[in-house]
């Protein structure tokens, strides 16, 4: 790689994971989360709010509910020289990444009076989609790619459902978009002194808009069946700092210029469909989504000065439309008391070979979960549930318009969850 194009990518590279499929978090509600994600055709919840807006006008009533999880992720790496090892300990370098803490917060209005009002429902949900923190070391072998990021993407969302006639009910929310993002990377450049040069970029996200809707029917007996459609949201950071460490003064005056950067990029649309079986004691479901990737071709950054005599910086991505595939259950141990619950996900890759990079070393992941739901007090509810996900080994030769990483990368997860909900 020539050295305009490292200074120019070491820059590109790290505002990919504020969009990235790597980077999307599906940790939307506890309950759903024990059961691998499983939520668009099943009984409704508050967090159908962001699952299917469409289930919220068949709850029985009103529902509050706020959701909390840890993530312990890390991701092992080995350069292509190196022999390949299935075992995730004997890889060469492995990130040390701050512990993840997405969240998600409902509120749902349905009342129970026989008037007007008692076939809407009205809900305000926030919740954090897309968000991640990585961290290497500083002189591993992508240094120059990246030290450490840390992002953050908010949705707030206000929802009205309605129940159109027996067990048919239509939704829809607006959502409204902002975050964070601050990176840190290895310049590829000698100083007199041999410390090490870094440059970091942070910027905050330019309000975005997007919109959810759905559809949910509950048949008589025991089957259901839900639909949504997750739009696109385009998002943007103008005016983003670049601030510089150890970079000799005169390489500051004649190379690296730039003081600000402006990005936009989408986040992708996602459609939807679930089933669902519910018999006396036990209950199943099955979602398929299928992620609007390929709206994602490459990512663009501005600069507001020249960096190595570039203004704009352009890397490939070249993204494809991808399927996840999510199963679980819940058992009934005691009826409105105790449930347990169990799951598994498939989760297929947007990443094509050679465009790989540390921020996200994406590949096809599996999934499995459990859970428990206790009901504390009268309309007092508890639900727990543990994540465990693994994504494949994979191989990057890295393509020269992706401006990306030589090696082998592997990553895993495990995310213990827990919310509470008041009924009423």
């Amino acid at each position: 790689m020539k050295k305009k194009n490292v200074l120019s990518s070491a820059l590109v590279l790290g505002f990919l994971p504020m969009y990235a499929g790597g980077f999307q978090v599906n940790l939307q509600g506890t309950e759903r989360t024990g059961m691998g994600n499983v939520a668009v055709g099943i009984k409704p919840s508050a967090s159908s709010l962001f699952y299917n807006p469409g289930a919220l006008g068949l709850l029985k009533g009103s529902e509050i509910s706020v959701t909390g999880n840890l993530i312990f992720a890390s991701t092992a790496y080995a350069t292509l020289e190196q022999p390949t090892q299935n075992a995730y300990e004997n890889y060469t370098t492995h990130s040390k990444n701050p512990i993840g803490t997405p969240f998600a917060f409902y509120g749902v209005y349905k009342s129970k009076a026989d008037n007007y009002l008692s076939n809407f429902a009205f809900g305000l949900g926030v919740f954090t989609p897309f968000g991640s923190s990585v961290k290497y070391e500083d002189n591993w072998a992508g240094a120059a790619v990246l030290q450490n990021i840390t992002l953050q993407a908010f949705y707030v969302q206000p929802t009205v459902a309605y129940h159109i006639y027996d067990g048919l009910s239509i939704g829809a929310g607006l959502d409204f978009v902002f975050g964070g993002v601050e990176l840190q990377k290895a310049l590829p450049i000698n100083t007199a002194n041999g410390s090490n040069a870094n440059i970091n970029l942070s910027g905050k996200s330019k309000l975005s808009l997007a919109y959810n809707i759905g559809i949910y029917y509950q048949a008589p007996k025991i089957f259901s069946v839900g639909v949504t459609y997750r739009s696109m949201a385009n998002v943007a950071v103008k005016g983003g700092k670049v601030k510089y460490s150890g970079v000799p003064e005169a390489l500051l005056a004649s190379t690296f210029e730039a003081r600000k950067f402006d990005a936009s990029l989408p986040l992708p649309g996602q459609v939807s469909v679930g089933y669902g079986l519910t018999f006396e004691r036990f209950s199943l479901g099955l979602d398929i989504n299928y992620v609007l990737w390929s709206a994602y071709k490459e990512l663009k950054l501005d600069f507001d000065k020249p960096i190595n005599k570039e203004l704009t910086s352009v890397s490939k991505r070249n993204y494809q439309n991808t399927f996840i595939v999510n199963l679980g259950g819940e058992g009934v141990v005691i009826p409105e008391k105790l449930f347990v619950r169990a799951g598994l996900y498939y989760d297929m890759s947007p990443v094509k070979n050679g465009y790989l990079t540390p921020e996200t070393p994406d590949s096809d992941a599996i999934g499995t979960s459990v859970g428990l739901g206790v009901n504390l007090v009268k309309g007092l509810n508890l639900d727990l549930a543990f994540l465990w996900t693994e994504k494949l080994q994979r191989k990057n030769v890295a393509m020269a318009d992706a401006n990306s990483l030589d090696g082998y990368f592997k990553s895993r997860a495990f995310i213990p969850s827990v919310s509470l909900s008041y009924k009423f």
